[in-house]
């Protein structure tokens, strides 16, 4: 539901203002800045959760910044009371919101209703026309034909003024004529301090107050929202009636002069104070609490907004410093090198440098690449082929087929066939590398993979980008002030764009050729951005949506890839501590993740938070919902038979010892195991990296002796073929599912 609500509130305030769904106990709007804050409500009911939205909307439009800061500001002599300012205002902003959004009235009417049977304003079972006048306005601003409140002959006149009040300075004015009216009528209502008498239950004058509903006449209003806005804090005010047996024990009992005067003198300063006050007001405050999502123990789920598209800009580096970062370090390792050697004929030192040269290497994986990728295309074309054909259509009318025209008398069929094959999906691919350190052994391998599905979807002309992520030293952050105010502290979280088809010629042959290099674990190719640390894949992807909506937008595309090639589950979500206070339980009531800009609300139920892979595959299901024509591919490299067996649980349906038997029979034969839609993904692989080889892209030759027997070359053959298969299988896999 937030992420309809933020668009209706940017579509009724007529500006891009800023939605934040977050741990507040009420709703409020930042007049100065510009930003509405809505908390969790309950989702029970629609028409309060319209109504409380068009309240902030209408401060939103029409409460001025400077005028409200300038009337609650302590240094102006002419300030009037916030609660008596507020209530005018609302009045004012929800009839304009109303006015301008007829749609609304129904939400306000119903939101309402909601509210004065759930007791919102505190009023239960008592006679609201005894209540104070602002009260009374409160209620019948807010309530309107739900309740029948009076007023007095002298009090119709103001209340005239406060509900036809159109602009900010006649607010200002009504709620000031509304404060001296109940002042002086206040006032003029006290006893002499000689007339009240001290009983057990306090203070009670001898004489009571007139009664407020005497001679009174009903007046019309229209209802409008009350409902606490959150732009100013105040302390719980005490009760006008409160117990003044404690003030009466404080002071000296052998102290018979003055006493009571001064006891009078105390309760007229604590009438003077409760005089700022709206009763109904504060209780609404109060209450609002009780429409927020909550649990057992009354503790707010913890919410969290995701990684904004000013933090993605921020943690992605551009592959122009990668490359200068690993050409530094590759000189650093010649220059270390030289020093170390004296001796330049030295064997050790001429080994040591031929390795550096891997150009002969790199040539023969070329060609072993490009027979794995030249079966990928050849399935991709047959099945983008298969994909036209069975949505074609023929036309067998309109003109002539001449050859036919002779078989008239026999055959109606005598026209042309004219067949429209059906355009084919474009596609384009986005693909995520886990950095971390447990990918160490695995990451040549993983890296082969990159690199061959990267000349797959040059082939076939398919965009692509390639990130790899890890956390890393803040150093190699591009600083901003994004980490300090942002629910997720980016600042450790490092990305890396290392290939893609839309860099340059040049810069797309030395990224190919730096990520065999680093592969093939050549000295001195890694730079301070290949470091191996962290999997913060969680924190990624709360903002990757944001990079697949620009690239599926940047290159028009309709079908979009998104692999993720990891080892292992993530960390924990590195969460602001700013967002850790009292009324939050994050561990017994769980997360909500809101996605930027859409504010697609993700629920994280109890375990999850500490689930790290439940909350990637809540995510990555979230990412789908948000990119349309969205496919999620995802490669699980287990470093151990451990590791495969977990993978194995978590992706299966079963979780059987003889489910997990079966998946382990049949990665020995295809070298990978592999579900459909499970954990997040459409189809997810599960490699073993302990044999590294078979993550490879090689094509194996059939080579035997010459002097070979029968029963050799059979053996020879046999083996080649499975070989050829297993290592085509994955290849031919992915082309099925990206078709």
């Amino acid at each position: 539901m937030s992420e309809s609500k933020s668009l209706l509130a940017r579509l009724l305030a007529k500006e891009n203002i800023t939605i934040c769904h977050g741990n507040y106990n009420t709703a409020y709007f930042d007049v100065q800045n510009r930003v509405l804050g809505l908390p969790l409500w309950k989702d029970d009911d629609k028409d309060l959760y319209d109504m409380l939205v068009g309240h902030e909307v209408g401060h939103a439009l029409y409460t001025p910044a400077e005028g409200w800061v300038g009337m609650q500001s302590k240094d102006n002599e002419s300030s009037v009371p916030g609660d008596y300012l507020n209530v005018v205002e609302d009045i004012r902003i929800e009839r304009m919101i109303q006015k301008t959004y007829p749609g609304m009235v129904r939400s306000f009417k119903k939101g309402y209703s909601y509210l004065n049977k759930t007791d919102f304003f505190g009023i239960g079972d008592r006679d609201v026309n005894n209540m104070g006048l602002m009260d009374r306005i409160n209620l019948k601003a807010k309530l309107r034909d739900l309740i029948d409140v009076e007023f007095s002959d002298e009090e119709i006149p103001l209340v005239n003024r406060a509900f036809a009040a159109d602009t900010w300075d006649e607010v200002v004015e009504s709620a000031r004529e509304l404060y001296e009216f109940v002042k002086s009528n206040s006032r003029s209502q006290k006893q002499d301090p000689a007339a009240v008498e001290i009983s057990q239950e306090g203070l009670i004058p001898e004489q009571q107050q007139q009664d407020e509903d005497e001679e009174n006449d009903p007046t019309s209003g229209s209802f409008n929202d009350d409902f606490e806005n959150g732009m100013e804090e105040s302390d719980d005010q005490e009760d006008e009636e409160s117990d003044l047996s404690t003030m009466d024990s404080d002071s000296d009992p052998s102290d018979e002069q003055g006493t009571e005067s001064d006891l009078y003198e105390s309760i007229q300063e604590e009438q003077d104070e409760d005089l700022e006050t709206v009763e109904t007001q504060r209780k609404a405050q109060e209450n609002a609490e009780k429409l927020l999502e909550t649990n057992e123990n009354g503790k707010v789920p913890l919410v969290v907004n995701g990684l904004s598209r000013e933090q993605m800009k921020d943690i992605v580096v551009p592959f122009d410093k990668v490359r200068k970062s690993r050409e530094m370090a590759r000189e650093k390792y010649i220059i270390d090198v030289n020093k170390h050697f004296d001796d330049k004929n030295d064997s050790q030192y001429i080994n040591t440098m031929k390795k550096l040269n891997t150009d002969a290497q790199f040539k023969e994986f070329l060609s072993e690449t490009k027979r794995v990728v030249n079966v990928m295309v050849k399935e991709f074309e047959l099945r983008k082929a298969a994909h036209q054909y069975s949505r074609a259509s023929t036309a067998r009318s309109g003109s002539l087929d001449l050859q036919r025209l002779h078989e008239y008398k026999t055959n109606d069929d005598i026209f042309k066939r004219v067949t429209t094959l059906a355009d084919a999906k474009s596609h384009g691919m986005v693909m995520l590398v886990d950095n971390s350190g447990s990918m160490s052994d695995a990451r040549g391998p993983v890296i082969t993979q990159v690199l061959n599905l990267a000349m797959f979807c040059k082939r076939v002309n398919i965009p692509f980008d390639v990130y790899s992520f890890t956390t890393n030293s803040i150093s190699f952050i591009n600083q901003t002030e994004y980490h300090v105010d942002d629910d997720i502290n980016h600042a450790s979280i490092c990305m890396t764009h290392m290939l893609s088809s839309s860099f340059s010629r040049s810069d797309y042959d030395v990224a190919y050729r730096q990520l065999y290099d680093i592969a093939i674990h050549t000295s001195g190719s890694n730079g301070e951005y290949d470091k191996m640390r962290g999997t913060p894949l969680n924190d990624i992807l709360t903002g990757m949506h944001v990079l697949l909506k620009d690239f599926k937008n940047r290159h028009g595309i309709e079908k979009t890839i998104f692999t993720v090639l990891t080892d292992g589950m993530s960390n924990m979500l590195n969460i602001n501590t700013k967002l850790m206070n009292k009324n939050i339980d994050k561990r017994h009531r769980g997360v909500r993740i809101l996605l930027d800009e859409s504010k697609q609300m993700i629920r994280a139920n109890t375990s999850y938070y500490f689930n790290s892979c439940r909350m990637t595959e809540i995510l990555l299901n979230a990412i789908r919902k948000e990119i349309q024509g969205l496919t999620t591919v995802g490669y699980f490299v287990s470093n151990s038979s451990s590791e495969f067996k977990d993978a194995v649980k978590r992706a299966s349906t079963e979780h059987t010892h003889e489910d997990v038997k079966s998946a382990r029979k049949l990665a020995n034969i295809n070298k990978f195991v592999s579900y459909d839609d499970v954990i997040g993904y459409d189809r997810y692989f599960i490699l073993n990296a302990s044999r590294a080889r078979d993550l490879h892209a090689y094509d194996d030759q059939f080579e035997v002796s010459k002097n070979a027997k029968r029963g050799e070359i059979a053996r020879a053959f046999k083996k080649y073929s499975k070989s050829k298969k297993g290592n085509r299988v994955i290849a031919t896999q992915f082309a099925e599912i990206v078709s």
